[in-house]
């Protein structure tokens, strides 16, 4: 394994596709989250900063599993909404799927509050407004 916990075949399957990852950005029970790099080979300009979610179901809850990944993957393959993150692509490789969305460098909105202490009421209710527009469920 290397420092980012894939194997060499992984990182091999990885290259193949166009993807490298660059460093972790943090990680869950059973998930870790990478910076990862896009550059595709029909297309060398191409270069793409994402973030690579690794949900490895050999160590998840079998309930899980079977129950709530099938739901995210789903939701997220049919999601398309400017106020949520676009994936750019999923795949599965032996116990593990890889979801590659667009980076979000700025973090999220946890990580800005507690950076920068609380938000004004109209930026409050933009964001507001926005979180709800992006979970209006019957467009999905």
């Amino acid at each position: 394994m290397t420092s980012l916990d894939q194997t060499s075949s992984e990182e091999a399957v990885l290259l193949t596709r166009g993807y490298r990852f660059l460093k972790k950005l943090g990680e869950g029970a059973y998930a870790k989250v990478y910076l990862a790099e896009y550059k595709p080979e029909s297309d060398p300009e191409r270069n793409s900063t994402l973030a690579c979610k690794v949900i490895d179901t050999g160590v998840a809850p079998k309930d899980f599993v079977r129950k709530f990944l099938p739901r995210e993957l789903d939701i997220l393959v049919k999601l398309n909404h400017p106020h949520v993150v676009h994936v750019h692509s999923i795949f599965q490789r032996r116990t593990k799927y890889f979801i590659f969305m667009r980076y979000a460098e700025h973090g999220d909105l946890l990580e800005f509050i507690l950076k920068n202490g609380e938000v004004a009421e109209g930026q409050a209710r933009i964001w507001f407004r926005q979180l709800a527009l992006g979970t209006d469920w019957k467009r999905v």
